[in-house]
């Protein structure tokens, strides 16, 4: 699945027509209107009040980090999921299709610390999504 990010940023109408709450992020500079990102996850919990219960995509930024964006800040120009995602439906309703690894206890702090066996994981998983 690949999207195109539209715009990184929300402006007042936008936050009004998805139903953002206030204090919510607003500026995602880790993304960059124009750019095409491979969707590495999606995630919908349509309890959340964050991001107003949308759904969220993971991508590798812009920075070569994972990030998890809403997908309401791109379109969607492959809609094919990938093969690699495994999907899990939680009590509360949190629906998630990720890799498998992505389900490892604390694997996005690990990752956003360095962890040298994530980081050589989420460049793999990386590298499997891009020559899918």
């Amino acid at each position: 699945m690949k999207v195109l990010c539209i715009q990184n940023t929300v402006d007042d109408d936008l936050a009004k027509k998805v139903g953002l709450l206030e204090g919510e992020p607003r500026l995602y500079r880790s993304i960059t209107p124009g750019n095409e990102y491979i969707v590495l996850g999606i995630s919908y919990d349509p309890s959340s009040t964050c991001y107003a219960g949308k759904p969220m995509v993971e991508v590798k930024n812009d920075d070569g980090g994972l990030s998890s964006i809403p997908l309401f800040l791109f379109d969607v120009i492959d809609g094919v999921a990938s093969k690699h995602w495994q999907c899990r439906f939680s009590v509360n309703g949190v629906l998630t299709f990720l890799p498998e690894s992505f389900y490892t206890k604390y694997y996005h702090d690990d990752l956003s610390e360095g962890m040298p066996e994530v980081v050589d994981n989420f460049k793999e998983v990386c590298r499997v999504f891009e020559n899918e």
